[in-house]
């Protein structure tokens, strides 16, 4: 899941031709560099202020959720636990299933 934020990140905010060029840098040398090493050598920026940049831009996400009247309170359903595997959604909700013991899948809506 990182690695899939930190390439849609650096897509969005430096272009898919520069996501090229860091994979291309990373995978150029016999021993592979660094994702952070072929970030700073290909956009010239700390790879550390990119990182900060992610995590500000989420929580400020993760603060309007809860301003809107979304909760990060985990509302247990059962004894089951539940892989991220499992998670759907329509855009809108995020959905669930689950296989009970005589095989029969259920679908769980979670809203706000």
């Amino acid at each position: 899941m990182y690695g899939t934020i930190l390439t849609k990140e650096i897509s969005e905010k430096y272009g898919e031709n520069i996501l090229r060029k860091i994979i291309k840098e990373m995978n150029s040398h016999l021993f592979f560099s660094t994702i952070s090493t072929a970030f700073e050598r290909i956009t010239g920026e700390k790879w550390e202020d990119f990182l900060l940049y992610i995590k500000v831009k989420y929580k400020n996400q993760y603060l309007e959720l809860l301003n809107k009247g979304y909760t990060d309170e985990y509302k247990k359903i059962d004894n089951s636990y539940h892989f991220t595997s499992n998670l759907k959604t329509d855009g809108k909700d995020i959905y669930y299933y689950k296989e009970s013991k005589i095989q029969e899948v259920a679908y769980i809506k979670i809203t706000n």
